[in-house]
């Protein structure tokens, strides 16, 4: 069996009990895995700033917006969006980043995690 991020929570190994043994489950790579371990020091751990949640992606779409301003005029959001979306690369705490032609980043990364024993852990079969 396999789903989306919506079975990363332990209300499905609840309800699933063993039925949910190796239940294969998808969900967005964890930022910190991607993280550049020097910025990521310098930047956040240095200063006991916690990296959990959106805090690095976050972080790197800010990035993203000084990239653009810094190759656009700032006070043209029109102008730094189509540089984006124009595949600029962007250099983020979390590795090269870019978006394609719809705004989306690319690449998109995602990570696939198995249940086994109430409990998930990154699948260590993927590729």
């Amino acid at each position: 069996f396999y789903g989306p991020d919506t079975l990363l929570s332990d209300v499905f190994w609840e309800r699933a009990k063993d039925a949910g043994e190796n239940t294969l489950v998808t969900f967005a790579t964890d930022p910190v895995t991607l993280a550049r371990p020097d910025r990521l020091q310098d930047i956040f751990l240095s200063k006991s700033v916690g990296v959990d949640g959106a805090t690095l992606t976050a972080f790197a779409a800010v990035e993203a917006f000084v990239a653009a301003a810094r190759n656009r005029d700032i006070n043209n959001g029109r102008a730094m969006a189509d540089w984006l979306k124009a595949g600029n690369a962007v250099d983020s705490i979390i590795g090269t980043i870019r978006f394609d032609a719809k705004g989306d980043v690319s690449p998109q990364r995602f990570t696939w995690y198995r249940w086994s024993n109430g409990q998930y852990e990154i699948d260590p079969q993927q590729n």
